[in-house]
């Protein structure tokens, strides 16, 4: 697995990736935007989040990295995004 260079921290957001409201406090994780049953509440091994293993192509994963730092996001905070408007899109409130 390749290391990808950290982004900086003071990278400032451009007019076209400015994040909106609901996207910055589901970055920092606010209870307002949580799916239904996420109530913060620690799991029974004591973490709030359980950790997952996907396969990627390496295109795509370019593609996700690449994007994620348009945003100025880590890789696993764009992809939380992602499925999260994918799945206000298919309905879920």
């Amino acid at each position: 697995m390749a290391l990808a260079k950290r982004p900086g921290a003071n990278q400032l957001l451009t007019d076209s990736n400015q994040l909106s409201v609901e996207q910055k406090a589901f970055i920092n994780g606010s209870k307002e935007f949580a799916a239904p049953g996420e109530d913060g509440e620690a799991s029974e091994n004591g973490s709030k989040s359980v950790p997952v293993m996907i396969r990627v192509r390496p295109k795509l994963l370019k593609e996700i990295d690449d994007a994620a730092a348009r945003l100025g996001l880590k890789r696993a905070s764009f992809l939380l995004l992602s499925a999260s408007e994918k799945l206000e899109r298919m309905g879920r409130e």
